[in-house]
């Protein structure tokens, strides 16, 4: 897929707007009186489209258009009814929101309808909530308006070098100059290795070579180290991968002991759920030692329940552990 920018005059952006008009028509025009929104939906105005292509012929699209100095209002999101169901329709709004955040918009507010079930669906797994019903709309109860912050309260962050923020952590590729502060704060210590499947580094030159081969896997891999953004120091680690299309899990997380208690590990878990989704992902899926109470309520804290319970072996040990599975769709 590619999502390409461009403005309300595109050609193909139109288009898609009009096919959002029959799909409406034809979902909620019997129930609804659609005419009234006319007026509110014109492109003249819009400079911020992005189309989405497949094979290089055009599958959906949307936009942004400024409400305030401080909102961005999104409109015209529409992805083809065959192409449904496959994640884009999440990427799309994940990248209009980044847009908007680049222009400097401190949130993002938008109208739908509880008719319209699939999108409220989208949006909610977004992070919007729904919100008193605004300007236009105040005087419409078949409207439903929802909004979510860009900054103060929004996780996914990105930033040159494709590292991901918080106001307190930083997600970013290894240096070689990290070895002495993870290994200090993760690697050299037993209880972060408690429940994890690696063994504890046995000394600084042992260091060194990990992290040579940390920066080789980071390369190819959605991995990275946790930073401490207050001190620059590396205190932990976090990756994903996606194991089906548009299905992912969460390939370990791990904080230094020292570093826990402060909210860190629940904006680490966020950010990759944003990560995921901003990749188009529609399951995220979290696993963790029955025994570690700490990560099943982090699990929990983040709007994961519990799937499965699965039987597995330490390769360090031989024992046998149970592996509970969480997910949140």
């Amino acid at each position: 897929m590619e999502f390409r920018r461009t403005d309300g005059k595109d050609k193909d952006f139109i288009e898609n707007c009009r096919l959002l008009d029959m799909d409406l028509d034809r979902r909620v025009g019997k129930r609804i009186q659609r005419d009234k929104y006319k007026k509110y939906n014109q492109l003249d105005e819009i400079q911020e489209a992005i189309v989405v292509y497949k094979d290089n012929k055009a599958v959906g699209g949307g936009a942004i258009r400024r409400y305030d100095d401080e909102n961005m209002e999104l409109k015209r999101v529409f992805v083809h009814t065959e192409y449904q169901g496959r994640g884009i329709g999440s990427r799309l709004v994940a990248l209009l929101m980044e847009w908007a955040g680049e222009l400097g918009y401190k949130r993002m507010v938008l109208e739908t309808g509880e008719l319209l079930a699939e999108s409220c669906a989208v949006y909610k797994k977004l992070g919007f909530q729904v919100i008193p019903n605004y300007g236009p709309f105040e005087d419409m109860p078949e409207s439903l308006c929802m909004a979510r912050n860009l900054k103060a309260d929004s996780y996914f962050e990105k930033s040159a070098g494709g590292r991901m923020e918080t106001e307190d952590i930083i997600l970013g590729k290894a240096k070689y100059e990290d070895w002495r502060s993870i290994y200090r704060n993760v690697w050299s210590r037993p209880e972060t290795a408690e429940y994890m499947v690696w063994k504890v580094t046995a000394d600084e030159d042992a260091a060194r070579e990990r992290i040579r081969r940390t920066i080789a896997w980071q390369e190819t891999h959605d991995a990275w180290l946790v930073y401490e953004r207050g001190s620059g120091q590396a205190i932990g680690f976090a990756g994903v991968e996606e194991t089906e299309p548009y299905i992912y899990h969460e390939t370990g997380i791990a904080l230094g002991p020292d570093y826990v208690g402060r909210g860190y590990g629940k904006q680490i878990l966020r950010l990759l759920m944003e990560y995921c989704i901003s990749l188009g992902g529609q399951e995220f899926y979290y696993s963790t030692r029955k025994g570690n109470l700490a990560s099943k309520a982090l699990a929990l804290s983040c709007g994961l329940t519990y799937q499965c319970s699965e039987q597995k072996t330490d390769q360090r040990s031989g024992k046998t552990y149970e592996l509970e599975i969480y997910k949140k769709i």
